[in-house]
């Protein structure tokens, strides 16, 4: 289930996240929001790993974004905000990342990211999102975002992606 840890708040998310983590075909996509993963097909030769991240036109991904990567330092959280217009695809190809979500109805969930088990994540608007690294080596993600960043309307607004989430760690022995 690629790792999805839910809030104590009880909701459908789960069952609706099940039946969204497949391989991502090379087909026509339509992405669901409020969000969705999907595993990518890792291939490995004697000269090291490749994995396609996103196909375009197969993917039906809106052209006009940004291409960008940000680094996680150890034991640091980047994010904390959410977007009304800009949709939004993650990856992490170095090191592991604990994506934290929170929907616009108080929906939480976790997805667990590394090159190890290549995922895409897409996030739609208004879902407050955080990246996480609890591990001691930096992580890097790959984020395409539909619309290039206007400075003067940065669509960016500040809110906690998963409230509680450490407290629940806590409660259920995972530590900080």
């Amino acid at each position: 289930m690629c790792g999805v840890l839910l809030s104590e708040k009880k909701s459908n998310v789960d069952r609706v996240f099940v039946k969204r983590n497949a391989v991502l075909a090379k087909s026509s996509h339509i992405w669901i929001d409020p969000f969705e993963v999907h595993d990518l097909v890792p291939h490995d030769d004697q000269r090291g790993r490749l994995f396609e991240i996103l196909r375009f036109k197969d993917h039906v991904i809106p052209s006009g974004g940004q291409l960008y990567t940000s680094s996680i330092e150890p034991y640091q959280q980047r994010g904390d905000h959410y977007h009304l217009k800009k949709r939004q695809w993650f990856t992490c190809v170095s090191g592991e990342v604990i994506m934290l979500l929170t929907t616009e109805t108080g929906e939480n969930a976790v997805i667990h990211l590394s090159p190890d088990s290549p995922k895409i994540v897409y996030v739609g608007t208004k879902v407050t999102i955080a990246l996480l690294n609890e591990k001691e080596k930096p992580a890097v993600v790959v984020v395409y975002v539909s619309e290039q960043l206007d400075h003067n309307d940065p669509d960016t607004y500040p809110r906690t992606a998963y409230p509680g989430y450490s407290r629940m760690r806590r409660k259920h022995g995972q530590g900080e």
